[in-house]
């Protein structure tokens, strides 16, 4: 999950805004992702891949 911080910015560029980017990914804090503060005070998974992807999402 760490990793989708560092994907190009302009991965996205060309696709229309209703194209569905699905989030297959689960934190997993201790085994590979680090702490991530915004999910481990209550940001849901789905919306902190949304913020760093600038692409809408549904939180849970």
């Amino acid at each position: 999950m760490w990793k989708i911080a560092e994907l190009p910015k302009d991965l996205f560029d060309g696709i229309g805004p209703d194209t569905v980017v699905v989030d297959a990914v689960n934190y997993y804090p201790r085994e590979r992702d680090g702490r991530i503060d915004d999910i481990e005070t209550g940001m849901a998974e789905s919306r902190w891949v949304a913020n760093q992807l600038g692409r809408p999402g549904a939180s849970r």
